[in-house]
């Protein structure tokens, strides 16, 4: 459901340019990348180097690339490359907002550390960038110079952990990271400070609680338009330009200004409880 969410909000809710600019890497990314006993990126890559074999230009090309996460089937992430073809040393950054980096955006009050994930993308990205641009003899001098940029630049890119909105609950984790795709599309401008200013007041539990709702609906109305008709493919069921601009608004739409009130009590926002303390000193024998 989070792949065919996440994809739908591309092809329907992202302004055309956008959707040239922004890549989106199926959630089993990662999965695939370490199979097989991949112990690197770089080794992983050969898991997974066909997949982008449809984006013209490869990742290079791509103005921000999305890389959705589950860790241990229990929490969703989502990180965002921006600017990747930078790394090579193709271009100067003439501003901040345009130097290359990996941000993290994750809902959890108390994230785990994403160290192995940051190496793992680095690796792959390495391997991508080099094989993309590498042309003739593999070991010829252009294509080594090639490499040493990708192994400079990727040391190099900065990680940052966003400053995002938390879920008011253990469950909506998933949602957050399409709303965190939906804003970014609403709001394309807001690209450029990715990672850079604290993104707090993007949206609050209202909208998870509004677009949770909406997508329930779209999803039993798909269903419907799909028996209906005896179509199963969605892309060829959103030639109805009705059906299209429902889903559309599905994706876009926000809660009315009654519903926008703190959706917890008495104006407290829900925090996750803390762990009991544990006894210090030594203890007697269970």
């Amino acid at each position: 459901i989070m792949d065919f969410s996440l994809r739908l909000a591309i092809e329907v809710a992202a302004p055309a340019k956008l959707q040239e600019e922004v890549y989106v890497a199926k959630t089993q990314f990662f999965t695939r990348l370490t199979a097989s006993g991949a112990s690197s990126g770089e080794k992983g890559w050969e898991n997974v180097k066909t997949w982008t074999r449809t984006v013209t230009g490869g990742v290079a090309s791509q103005r921000v690339l999305v890389y959705p996460v589950n860790e241990a089937n229990l929490h969703w992430c989502v990180f965002f490359v921006c600017h990747p073809y930078m790394v090579m040393g193709n271009e100067v950054p003439q501003h901040q907002e345009d130097t290359p980096r990996i941000v993290c955006l994750d809902s959890a009050w108390e994230p785990v550390p994403k160290d192995d994930h940051i190496k793992l993308l680095k690796g792959y990205l390495r391997r991508e960038l080099y094989n993309n641009s590498c042309n003739g003899a593999e070991y010829s001098p252009a294509n080594i110079a090639r490499w040493k940029r990708a192994v400079s630049g990727l040391e190099n890119m900065q990680a940052i952990d966003g400053d995002v909105p938390k879920q008011q609950n253990v469950y909506d984790c998933g949602l957050y990271v399409l709303e965190f795709l939906l804003f970014l599309l609403r709001q394309p401008d807001q690209l450029s400070t990715l990672g850079l200013t604290s993104h707090q007041s993007w949206f609050d539990q209202s909208i998870i609680t509004h677009r949770r709702v909406q997508m329930r609906q779209l999803v039993s109305r798909l269903l419907d338009e799909g028996r209906s008709t005896g179509q199963t493919d969605v892309s060829i069921l959103l030639r109805d330009q009705a059906l299209r601009a429902a889903v559309r608004e599905a994706l876009t739409s926000e809660p009315p200004a009654t519903e926008s009130a703190p959706a917890w009590e008495d104006n407290v926002p829900w925090h996750p409880p803390k762990p009991k303390a544990r006894p210090v000193g030594p203890q007697p024998p269970v």
